[in-house]
């Protein structure tokens, strides 16, 4: 079985995203996963598509936007390309049962906040309070769970680049 990411990854994931997600967890989940695989050097990264994924990633890589390490790129895809110097790389996919987890919690949070201004405040606490419980265990469950459970991983043709 492989490593699991330590818990200050998730720890430096929140101080630069601001708060604890799903989507800057799998980011991190995947980010971990490849720099496992390419070492300590330098990486460089694609993710296609925009989303909290992309804090998690910077952080378990290292690659930024603003160095030129990382590009975002919005192809609909929630698949992270990365490489070493070497030129070797994978590909780094969540799986559609990992996505759908996490569309678990969006929909709940969407629903609470459209509905927020017409719930009594007792409700809106429960609802509120429900929605942190869901959280809490959604996240343990995206740290604890196996990477071949959570990510399709492949490697890269070689880049010489």
């Amino acid at each position: 079985m492989q490593p699991l990411p330590p818990a200050q990854l998730y720890d430096a994931i929140r101080s630069r995203h601001g708060h604890y997600c799903p989507m800057s967890t799998l980011g991190g989940r995947m980010g971990f996963a490849g720099r496992r695989r390419l070492g300590d050097g330098p990486l460089r990264g694609e993710y296609l598509l925009r989303t909290c994924a992309v804090e998690g990633i910077a952080v378990a890589t290292g690659c930024e936007e603003p160095a030129g390490t990382l590009r975002v790129r919005d192809a609909g895809r929630h698949v992270l390309l990365l490489r070493c110097a070497s030129g070797a790389g994978f590909e780094i996919a969540l799986r559609p049962a990992t996505l759908e987890l996490a569309w678990r919690y969006r929909h709940l949070d969407e629903a609470l906040e459209s509905e927020r201004a017409a719930l009594a405040p007792a409700e809106l606490a429960r609802r509120t309070r429900d929605k942190d419980a869901f959280l809490d265990g959604l996240l343990a469950r995206l740290r604890a769970l196996p990477e071949d459970e959570l990510l399709d991983i492949r490697p890269l043709a070689a880049d010489s680049t």
